[in-house]
């Protein structure tokens, strides 16, 4: 009997600690991060600066490691000052435990621009990029909004992204419900190195920043494209650049303005959503860019936490003319043009206009709750896809519904077509005539 006793006495005991373990398991958010690079930085305080601010690097890498940092407009390099990370407010700044002991080099900002930051160790490179708007206190009328959101939610730095998972264990992932209803809840990080970002930029510098088709670029590389148009046409004076919390926060100028959402406008919060029903009545709104407002996050102080993995097609859709689905997902086509007579088409001859890769990677679909104050300007004629312009209250929406859009800017017909739109909206006289009834129903999708 005793023997008895204590064989299960035993076997308890060790089902109990299974148990524990099992729990231990099953708190996906303890696990130590998987670091490949060896030399890798992030930034302390985000993408968006002023002239005169201090950018902090926070670095990892041999003694040796070294900083570069170029202005991507004119093509000038500056230099880092180092600085003790003990003299450095880290609090909060931590990356899922991942932060070490860091050095610490900061760059107080000499003139606007787009920063490339390269740390080169003795084997390898990472790569980053801040912006920095001037100090004029005048109002200026682009504002462009960064989708660094997405960037933090594709960042897979430490073994973990919302795509990636190299880090829970697969007995925790066997039950997939489970996993995924966790998956929810995990804190991605804003302060992170980027891996994501920096493979981008690596292979944009070693095409020597040219914009090749063949590269899958929807992250910041996407972004630099109609940057440098807009700089180009207008001035980087004339442009006020903002990241995602900038546009949450945003207090300036609400009427006449131009707001653009660039590259791959897919992470919002439902503050953002907010905002941008508010500004949209009295200001003309640019979406160069696709599977737009698709996932909804919140901010949590340091980190984004995915809280809506589907944003309602009803909302979205209402706000943006269009919504996306997996329709066509990584192919790539041409638009053709479906309202010829549209002033945004004035002296364009041809009927197709973006070149063979202004619709791909994603792109967003007109669908049954589009609303009646919509046009369609031009629709996939390879891959499936809808550009449109939305008019409320004589102001405009354009959405080019592709995360490829950048890559049309090759094409000197699509080039003016976005350059028109920027140019109207800007103008004094910037009430577009809307011709005819909306399209909306002739080209109606369901969506997923």
């Amino acid at each position: 009997m005793k023997k008895k006793l204590f064989i299960i006495g035993c076997l308890t005991l060790l089902l109990c600690a299974s148990l524990l373990y099992l729990r231990h398991l099953f708190n996906v958010g303890n696990y130590k991060a998987i670091i490949d690079n060896q030399t890798y930085f992030s930034f302390l305080n985000g993408h968006v600066y002023r002239v005169g601010d201090t950018v902090f690097l926070a670095k990892n890498g041999s003694p040796g490691a070294a900083f570069t940092i170029r202005e991507h407009l004119t093509g000038a390099t500056e230099t880092l000052t180092w600085q003790s990370s003990r003299v450095v407010n880290h609090e909060g700044k931590k990356y899922d435990e991942l932060n070490p002991d860091v050095f610490t080099d900061y760059f107080i900002i000499p003139k606007p621009g787009l920063y490339i930051v390269t740390l080169k160790g003795n084997k390898d490179a990472f790569h980053g990029v801040f912006f920095a708007n001037d100090t004029a206190q005048r109002v200026k009328k682009i504002k462009v909004v960064i989708s660094d959101y997405t960037w933090v939610c594709y960042n897979d730095f430490g073994g973990r992204s919302k795509y990636k998972d190299r880090v829970t264990p697969g007995i925790v992932k066997l039950n997939s419900t489970y996993f995924q209803n966790k998956a929810r809840f995990y804190n991605l990080n804003i302060h992170k190195p980027n891996t994501a970002v920096s493979h981008e930029i690596k292979s944009w510098i070693n095409d020597g920043y040219a914009y090749r088709e063949d590269k899958l670029y929807h992250l910041a590389v996407a972004e630099m494209r109609l940057l440098e148009l807009l700089c180009q046409s207008h001035g980087i004076e004339a442009i006020e650049l903002m990241d995602c919390l900038g546009f949450e926060n945003y207090e300036g100028a609400k009427k006449d303005q131009l707001f653009i959402f660039n590259g791959h406008s897919e992470y919002w919060t439902e503050r953002m959503i907010y905002r941008l029903k508010n500004l949209r009545n009295s200001n003309n709104i640019l979406f160069f860019s696709g599977n737009n407002v698709y996932r909804m996050v919140k901010r949590n102080n340091e980190s984004l936490n995915l809280i809506e993995n589907k944003i309602s097609p009803t909302v979205t859709t209402e706000l943006t003319g269009l919504y996306y689905t997996t329709e066509g997902y990584m192919a790539n086509g041409r638009y053709r043009i479906k309202s010829p007579e549209h002033f945004l088409f004035n002296n364009i001859k041809d009927q197709h206009i973006g070149g063979p890769w202004v619709v791909s990677i994603e792109s967003d679909k007109i669908n049954q709750y589009t609303p009646h104050n919509v046009e369609l300007l031009a629709s996939g004629s390879e891959m499936p896809g809808d550009m449109i312009i939305m008019h409320t209250n004589g102001y405009h929406l354009l959405n080019t519904g592709s995360v490829g859009s950048h890559y049309g800017l090759s094409d000197s017909s699509f080039r003016k077509v976005i350059m028109n739109f920027i140019d109207h909206s800007l103008s004094t006289e910037n009430r577009f005539r809307v011709d005819g009834a909306s399209l909306a129903k002739q080209a109606t999708r369901n969506p997923e």
